[in-house]
């Protein structure tokens, strides 16, 4: 039985969302031929089914292994076994077609350009053998480019220039491809492979972190800095190899296995399950629409009780130019405005407000014509981005591709009849 997925993710509660999506975390289980739905926040099981691939696509999926935002709107999902990445609607009940490549061994994707980067390893039909294979939204293979043994693969700013992670496993390095030249190719972490990471599967990056999925001894998940230093291993022994790895917003660890979904927790060094049995896969954010952008930082309860909430709506493809930011939850009535950086931090109570600021460095603020806005009796404020006009202290900039920015809400309230402000929780987007 295939449920949509529109109504799965309309379902539960809302952090960061597009359209009518609630932003979720989407995992294959390999083994059942299902994509299993998750909370990006707190890592726990949202939906074990949320889609049916075996049901959706006839019974020709395999092995699914990463699902992905696609252009039009589309869900795309890579399979090594079929040897393809199958095209769905974006509530995933629809087949809409498969990539004709030809590929083989097909493992990790990630977006590029009106398509998709694809982490292909076998050369069976004619297909290219171990590289990244660029396909275009129709699922045909545009142009190769020969890389180790390619596994996954995560776009990335490396030393100012866009590009990709990719992790291979036949050197058992992290290798950076610059995007303006995929074969222009630097070795972003030098592993032994013995002390090292070994078989890195998924790559995951926030902002300057980057963790890696360690599959085989020393099972576990390496986190690199910016530069590809190694600053943190953590063993998952205890539940075996990792094969997806995610971020969560709580500042937790979401992983798979071959027999489950696990959190680590990075302040107490434990594992707990929060699904046992499936063979998971790469973890992938979705909110509808190709937007990575995960909300973070705590937000104080305001004079209606609960904490406001900030939420971003559309893409981070920098050509399209479609974001807005709404924030909901505030006092009726309220002022307010949005402010942005690209670097996150915490300050609680600045300036004497009830509210925690969630950003540093250069904070820009919109408080142009028609840009503070009221709340009204919703308690709702939006705010439509122009990606070209992204205010600073200094003036205005234009988003790049690989920048992360940070976005949060100033508003007034009152406590006890006193005026004071606070803010809402702070959301994260990826541009590309």
């Amino acid at each position: 039985m295939n449920v949509p997925l529109s109504l799965l993710l309309a379902i539960g509660t809302l952090t960061c969302t597009s359209n009518a999506f609630a932003q979720r975390l989407l995992i294959p289980d390999s083994d059942n031929g299902a994509i299993m739905e998750f909370d990006p926040f707190s890592g726990e099981l949202v939906r074990p089914l949320a889609i049916d691939l075996g049901d959706v696509t006839g019974g020709a999926v395999r092995s699914p292994t990463e699902v992905m935002a696609g252009p039009n709107g589309e869900l795309w999902i890579s399979d090594p076994i079929a040897d393809t990445v199958f095209r769905l609607s974006g509530d995933g009940s629809t087949l809409l077609g498969t990539a004709a490549g030809p590929l083989d061994q097909c493992r990790g994707l990630a977006p590029l350009g009106s398509g998709a980067l694809v982490a292909n390893s076998g050369s069976s039909g004619g297909a290219p053998g171990d590289v990244l294979a660029r396909i275009d939204a129709s699922g045909a293979l545009l142009s190769s480019t020969a890389i180790g043994d390619p596994f996954d693969v995560e776009p990335f700013t490396f030393n100012g220039v866009p590009g990709f992670l990719v992790s291979d496993i036949f050197g058992e390095d992290i290798v950076f491809a610059d995007g303006a030249d995929l074969s222009n190719q630097t070795v972003f972490h030098n592993s032994n492979g013995v002390s090292g990471i070994d078989t890195p599967g998924q790559i995951h990056v926030n902002g300057g972190r980057v963790f890696a999925a360690g599959l085989s001894t020393p099972v576990g998940i390496y986190e690199y800095d910016s530069s590809g230093a190694e600053v943190a291993y953590r063993s998952t022994s205890s539940v075996g190899g990792v094969r997806g790895v995610f971020l969560l917003g709580s500042g937790n660890l979401l992983f798979t296995t071959g027999s489950g979904v696990h959190i680590y927790d990075t302040t107490s060094d434990s594992i707990s399950t929060a699904f046992q049995g499936p063979s998971g896969q790469f973890i992938a954010f979705y909110a509808g629409e190709i937007c990575d952008c995960n909300n973070y930082c705590t937000a104080n309860p305001n004079s209606t009780g609960l904490p406001a909430t900030i939420s971003a709506i559309g893409t981070g493809r920098i050509a399209d130019n479609d974001l807005a930011l709404t924030a909901s939850q505030l006092p009726s009535f309220s002022f307010g405005f949005f402010i942005t950086s690209r670097s996150q931090g915490f300050a609680a109570n600045p300036g004497g407000s009830q509210g925690n600021l969630c950003l540093a460095g250069s904070i820009g603020r919109y408080v142009g014509p028609g840009q503070i806005q009221n709340s009204g009796s919703m308690g709702v404020l939006s705010l439509d981005l122009d990606l070209t006009q992204m205010p600073q202290p200094s003036g205005f900039v234009s988003v790049m591709p690989g920048q992360t920015w940070r976005f949060q809400t100033w508003f007034r309230d009152t406590d006890l009849g006193i005026p004071t402000s606070n803010f809402t929780d702070g959301v994260r987007v990826v541009f590309f």
